[in-house]
């Protein structure tokens, strides 16, 4: 194999998401080759590298994600590293390392990407010194201090540093990462965005009128006040958090009784792993405990969606919204923010957003609330629900340009001109068919009229946590 992009990864493509479709675009117009542990098949080289149960649960479940990813989100009382998963990790990013340098042609360009693969630059180094190689590191990188909790930082760190190019989401990770490898490390700040126009141009076509009305007579909500969480269920979000704030929202303010919904999809991720499952539990449990304590007659309080929904749903939902409330605990950016804002054609909503999200130093005019405060992020909410038309457009206005600016286009741009790679038609278009190939025009915006101020009450009592059908493409 002789390519000349070498893209490297966890995850292949057909996954979903913004960077796996701008990747997939990427592919098609260079000679390129994708290699990661699955994928469904493409008209560019793929390549699988096959894991064994043990190596799943060694690199991936063991050392990856039960000691790296908590350990980066500050949450170090969930980091646990052993010295089986370390030498697990180590051999799988050898195998990954070993297949990217069996694949690149000379001179060629790797684009490595996040902590599961973190040692892989070094080891492609060493094998291939002729190689220009990229590294993206797409979750927050931690103080010193918290850093070298790591067993292995010193070997993390010599494996990133193999890379010409190390990219991270803000410039408070750079400068947390060069307190630790040096200040001449290679590392920039180079936000990821999400596809403005092609997010855009789905919230416009004439489907998403109808979407956004099954949406809001399945959920019972066409009569109320929307207040939005869209997360995997992960322990990073605060979703659990999130729910302490929707009590205190209606114990303070009784008058939001009956007329305001809190929708949180709290989508399934990483089936298996003992703290995620008990997390799911405590979701639940929460909501539960929530709507037997507020539900009156045709209305219970939270609308809690566990499983997963395909992304024209989660545009109708987005559509749908008062407000979306973001609030990770720690998130390296965070892209339902700026789906969020990308989907707001109406130029409407409120966009409630964590500090501690990376996406936070782009998105000046949201409103901005402290996870672990319940009070004030129940304040925050009430901000949200009762601000005027006028300010909503001024605001959504300012955060739909700075998503528009900084666009996933813009992304993939800079980390490939780094390393010296130009991708000729890469536009907007082959990332909003994903979206938009199977819906007809619509002959203008047309938007649902769902009250942004607070509605009147509804008829019955239901305690029930529905779930959304699988809905039609149009």
């Amino acid at each position: 194999m002789s390519a000349r992009l070498v893209i490297v990864s966890h995850r292949g493509p057909g996954g979903g998401g913004g960077v796996a479709s701008g990747l997939d675009a990427v592919l098609r117009r260079t000679a390129g080759c994708w290699i990661a542990s699955d994928g469904v098949p493409r008209p560019y080289p793929l390549r699988r590298i096959e894991l064994s149960p043990a190596e799943s649960e060694g690199y991936y479940r063991g050392y990856a994600n039960g000691g790296l990813w908590p350990l980066c989100h500050t949450l170090v009382e969930r980091a646990s590293f052993r010295g089986e998963q370390w030498e697990c990790y180590r051999r799988v990013n050898a195998r990954f390392a070993e297949a990217a340098a069996e694949a690149a042609a000379p001179g060629a360009a790797v684009w490595v990407h996040d902590y599961q693969l973190a040692l892989v630059p070094a080891m492609l180094r060493e094998r291939r010194p002729d190689l220009r190689i990229g590294f993206f590191w797409h979750i927050p990188w931690p103080s010193p201090g918290i850093w070298r909790l790591c067993p292995q930082d010193g070997a993390i760190l010599s494996g990133i540093l193999g890379a010409d190019v190390i990219g991270m989401h803000t410039e408070a990770y750079v400068t947390a990462f060069r307190a630790v490898a040096g200040p001449m490390a290679p590392a920039r700040s180079l936000p990821m965005g999400v596809d403005f126009e092609g997010i855009a141009t789905a919230a416009m076509q004439a489907p998403m009128e109808r979407r956004m009305r099954r949406m809001a007579k399945t959920l019972r909500v066409a009569d109320q006040t929307v207040l939005l969480g869209v997360d995997r269920c992960d322990y990073t979000k605060g979703i659990p958090q999130r729910l302490s704030a929707v009590t205190a929202l209606f114990r303070q303010s009784p008058e939001y009784r009956g007329r305001v919904t809190f929708v949180q999809v709290a989508s399934p991720t990483r089936a298996g792993i003992r703290s995620y499952e008990r997390l799911r539990r405590l979701i639940r449990a929460q909501a539960v405990a929530i709507n037997r304590e507020f539900s009156r007659p045709g209305w219970s309080p939270v609308r809690l969606l566990t499983r997963r929904l395909d992304f024209p749903q989660i545009l109708a939902l987005y559509r749908l919204a008062a407000a979306a409330v973001v609030t990770p605990l720690v998130d390296g950016m965070n892209l339902v923010a700026k789906e969020f804002c990308a989907a707001r054609v109406d130029d409407q909503g409120c966009l409630v957003l964590s500090r501690t999200a990376g996406a936070a130093t782009q998105l000046a005019t949201a409103v901005f609330a402290n996870p672990l405060y319940p009070d004030g992020l129940a304040s925050a909410m009430r901000t949200a629900i009762a601000m005027a038309p006028d300010e909503q457009r001024l605001r959504m206005r300012g955060l739909r340009e700075e998503v528009r600016r900084h666009d996933i286009y813009g992304w993939l741009q800079a980390n490939l001109g780094a390393l010296g790679i130009e991708v000729e038609g890469l536009g907007r278009a082959p990332l909003r068919t994903a979206l938009a190939d199977r819906w007809e025009p619509a002959a203008g915006l047309q938007a649902l009229p769902v009250r942004r101020t607070v509605p009147g009450p509804g008829h019955r009592v239901r305690h029930a946590l529905p779930e959304l059908p699988p809905q039609p493409s149009s």
